[in-house]
Order: structure tokens, then sequence, then C-alpha cells
């Protein structure tokens, strides 16, 4: 669509693809988040302390979710030295965040330097996708599948986990509850979230 300047075919297909990214990956990132003891406690007690590293990172990762694939828009329009650019800005906060907050906060200081790289690698294309090229990936698709991701599988999870505790068996009557529903959820939008189109760009 950019090559022929078609920014409304283009603009349609940023926010599906954002959509389908956020329906796709937003289920994961909150079961991680409200199941996190549970799932690093798997690992040994030891590293149930860690848990406040997955929710920085699962709450920077449903950020970057949202504002789909911003640096491959950057790529296709033309700004590879922009994206080149802010590949190193996010680069340099990574080092800088890490010399600054490791030795203070350790791994939580390490995952809020990865948090700050990862939004910075992800907004700084968004800005510059609006500005110069007029597009964005908010629309009422990408609103849709937030939303029944937070209702499905963040209601349903954190139920689990305020009846159940945080604790394996809470993440699996999670999953066995909040994944069903889910998909009705996605079942009743499909078409708001061109679903088929994507079931069969898959099976091509």
């Amino acid at each position: 669509q950019l090559a022929v300047d078609d920014r409304a075919g283009a603009d349609r297909l940023f926010k599906t693809a954002t959509a389908w990214e956020v329906m796709l990956l937003w289920p994961i990132h909150l079961t991680v988040a409200l199941f996190a003891s549970a799932l690093l406690g798997v690992l040994g007690p030891e590293y149930v302390a860690a848990r406040p590293t997955l929710w920085i990172l699962a709450g920077a990762w449903m950020v970057a979710t949202m504002v789909g694939p911003v640096d491959v828009m950057l790529l296709m329009g033309g700004r590879s030295v922009w994206s080149m650019g802010n590949l190193g800005v996010a680069l340099a906060v990574n080092v800088v965040g890490n010399v600054l907050l490791v030795p203070v906060l350790g791994i939580t200081g390490a995952a809020l330097a990865w948090m700050a790289s990862v939004l910075c690698h992800n907004l700084l294309p968004l800005y510059q996708v609006r500005r110069s090229m007029r597009l964005t990936p908010f629309g009422p698709a990408v609103a849709t599948a937030a939303a029944v991701a937070l209702g499905c599988v963040g209601g349903v999870a954190l139920g689990a986990r305020l009846l159940i505790g945080e604790t394996l068996a809470g993440a699996g009557v999670a999953v066995a509850v909040g994944g069903p529903l889910y998909l009705l959820g996605l079942h009743t939008v499909r078409e708001r979230l061109a679903i088929d189109e994507l079931v069969r760009a898959l099976w091509r």
C-alpha cells in the first residue's frame, strides 16, 4: 500500500496487524503477570523474589504490542535511517540503565532498564510514523482486542488468583476457564478483528 501511496489501505493494515498482535499476545502477558510467583516457583523458591521483573516486563511488552509493528511501518515507509537511530537510542538507554540501576536494584534494575529500552524502541517510531506518515495503530479493532483479552483472560485470571491463590492450580483454572471463554469472545467479534483473514493467511 505504501508503495502505491495507498495511505488508507496502509492504515487499515496497520490497525489490523496491531489488533492481531494484541489478540495473540496479551493473554500470555496477563497470565504471566498475574501468576508470576507460581511460574517462578517452578524454578525454585528463591526465584519467587524476582516476580517484580515479570510484572515490569509484562507491562512493557503489553505497551509494545499495543502500538503494533511500528518499526516495520517505518522501514516500509523508507525511513530505515530513522529506524537505525531509534535502535541506537534504545541500546544506549539499556546500557546506561543497567549501569545505573543494576548496582542498586539488582535484577529489578535490569528489568527497568530493559523496559525503558523496549518503550524507546516502540514509542519513538510510533511518534515518527504518526507525524511523518499520518498512520496510527489505534482504532476500534485494537480496542476490541484489548477489551476481550482483559475481560475474558484478565478477569478470569484475576478471579482465579483471588479465589484459589497465586498458585499453579490457580493458573491452571485460569487457563482452563479463561481460554474457552476467550475463544468464544473472539468468535463474537471475529469480523471486527478480521480473524478469518488471519486464519487464511496462516494456512496459505
